[in-house]
Parts: C-alpha cells; structure tokens; sequence
C-alpha cells in the first residue's frame, strides 16, 4: 500500500534540494566572483530561484535580509511578497547581466 503522504526521508531529501539551491543562490549574491563566472551562472541561478516554492522562497528572504545593511533591510522588510521577489530578481539580473 503506498501512503498519500511523503516518508520522513522523502521529505529530508526534498529539504535537501532547497537547501541546496538557496545555498547556490547566497553564493551568487553575496560573495564576489568575476563578471565572466556571473555571467555563466545567471541562468542556473534563475532557474533555481524560480523553482523556490514559497516556504522557501521566503526562508530565502530571511537569509537575505540577514545579511543586509540596516537602511536596505528596513526597505527590504517593508516590501511584501511579490515586491521582495522583484528586487531578488532585479539584482540576480543586475550582477548576472555585468
């Protein structure tokens, strides 16, 4: 019989590929890398920042606004969903695109 709900390793596993994505994601905000390296990664972290669901998506948000100077964490934190996703999106694009 199987069971309509995932096994607790189903759901580690299922973390684990998010942990991961954000984790690539942080990389690519947050430590520099030269233009060429950003460029080349662009897709893959776009592809991984869209494929975030919303738990995670805002997890992410949590992280990033960690890591944020005080005057960009308190506009950070003023945005709602869609406007904090639109900013994410706009420096991805912004360091990816150099």
């Amino acid at each position: 019989m199987t069971h309509p709900y995932p096994s607790a390793s189903d759901a580690d596993l299922f973390n684990i590929d998010y942990d991961s994505k954000i984790n690539d994601i942080m990389i690519f905000l947050f430590e520099y890398q030269c233009a060429k390296i950003n460029n080349q990664k662009y897709p893959c972290v776009l592809q991984k920042f869209n494929q975030l669901d919303i738990a995670a998506t805002y997890f992410l948000f949590d992280l990033i606004e960690e890591r944020l100077p005080r005057r960009a964490k308190l506009l950070f934190a003023g945005e709602n969903y869609q406007g904090k996703r639109d900013s994410v999106l706009e420096v991805i694009a912004h360091i990816g695109k150099q």
